[in-house]
């Protein structure tokens, strides 16, 4: 679900078939919001075991044709404690929506928390520490050896001298502290998790001009790449997603892509700007799962 979609700049919560539908969830039903109300931070569906929730976009003449003039105010529900048995952390969760609930599109009230292990993970073990399973390349995918350069519909950003400065820039950027994208193609779907004070300290300061240009790599990618890879040292099994995206920064060289997620957050992210497009080519691996 594109959130910055102008054409249909609402959405409507959806109650679905569950079994033991909760109250919340059925009064929810038929609710119209903007697609960047805050309520929709905590509240998109899947939020809960068992949910069968949906959001559906709508236009402002599909509210007109409802009989709407505008959309309706976000409920508040109130909310309740719940305490992490594994960290004993205490979380404020909004009723109705589930504790504990692993990372969905809704779950951003946690999302700072994943990010921040998900990316000092990725770190500490680093690429060489994992073993890519997922056969085929964009070779065998039929792919161009040099993926398109797209003409930015940002600005380069200014250049920062402190942490604190990207991070704000990085917040202007994302429209917040953070944002989750969703991108689909028919049964497709990818959502990622991007968080301005993660990033900030993950991404060095150089990198400061390339930030507004974020939103559309990450909205509007050239490639899609999906790979299980497992870790030399303990076996374990996980799958990633790769964003391939490349914006010219000028005549002679372009601004290449890449985000690395895993269970919907950002893990990793490169910006390198370059004339060898070929560069790139080391992540397109795996699976090819979108393309443009």
């Amino acid at each position: 679900m594109r959130g910055d979609e102008p054409s249909r700049p609402y959405w409507e919560y959806r109650h679905g078939d569950s079994a033991v539908p909760r109250p919340e969830h059925l009064a929810w039903d038929g609710l119209i919001l903007p697609a960047d109300d805050p309520w929709w931070q905590t509240h998109y569906p899947p939020n809960g075991w068992g949910c069968k929730c949906k959001v559906f976009a709508l236009s402002a003449r599909d509210l007109k044709r409802m009989g709407k003039s505008g959309p309706d105010t976000a409920p508040d529900n109130g909310t309740y404690q719940w305490t992490d048995k594994k960290t004993g952390e205490t979380h404020t969760v909004p009723k109705g929506i589930d504790p504990g609930w692993d990372y969905n599109v809704g779950e951003a009230a946690w999302g700072r928390r994943l990010a921040d292990d998900t990316m000092n993970a990725w770190r500490a073990q680093g690429a060489d520490a994992w073993q890519r399973l997922t056969p085929g390349d964009w070779m065998s995918a039929g792919r161009p050896e040099k993926i398109a350069v797209d003409k930015p519909l940002a600005r380069a950003g200014k250049t920062v001298t402190s942490k604190n400065a990207l991070k704000t820039e990085l917040a202007w950027a994302l429209g917040g502290e953070e944002k989750i994208f969703s991108y689909e193609s028919g049964a497709f779907r990818y959502d990622i998790l991007a968080n301005a004070n993660t990033l900030s300290e993950h991404l060095p300061l150089d990198r400061a001009p390339f930030v507004p240009l974020i939103p559309e790599a990450l909205a509007d990618p050239f490639e899609v790449w999906l790979s299980f890879e497992r870790h030399k040292g303990t076996g374990r099994y996980e799958i990633r997603q790769r964003i391939i995206k490349a914006l010219r920064l000028d005549k002679d060289r372009a601004a290449l892509m890449v985000a690395q997620s895993n269970g919907g957050v950002m893990e990793a992210w490169t910006m390198i700007p370059t004339s060898k497009l070929s560069y790139v080519n080391n992540h397109r691996q795996g699976k090819l799962i979108w393309a443009r």
